[in-house]
């Protein structure tokens, strides 16, 4: 059985960057998958170029998927927005703020 709870959801993803139970969802019809990497072989890269191409691999994997990105602010969240912008070729992407009271 599945649990709704926004504010759960915010607060694990903002701490952990993934939901912490995997029976609790932001709203009904918005089913997470936290990616959590197959094994523990790290991809070594040495300059800007292979971190791009590195990059780019992953988004290249889950072009067919529906993606989404929750942006912080930082530098590495907006780095990857960009990329996720090129991956669906712009016009798939739409904005959306969500604001605390």
């Amino acid at each position: 059985m599945t649990n709704i709870d926004k504010n759960f959801c915010m607060s694990s993803y903002l701490a952990f960057r993934f939901i912490e139970k995997p029976n609790v969802e932001f709203f009904k019809g918005l089913h997470h998958k936290n990616l959590q990497p197959l094994n523990d072989n790290r991809i070594l890269v040495s300059s800007a170029a292979d971190i791009d191409k590195e990059i780019s691999k992953q988004f290249k994997n889950l072009k067919n998927e529906k993606l989404g990105i929750m942006l912080s602010g930082g530098m590495d969240s907006a780095i990857l927005a960009s990329y996720l912008s090129k991956s669906v070729g712009g016009g798939g992407c739409t904005k959306t703020r969500c604001i605390h009271i």
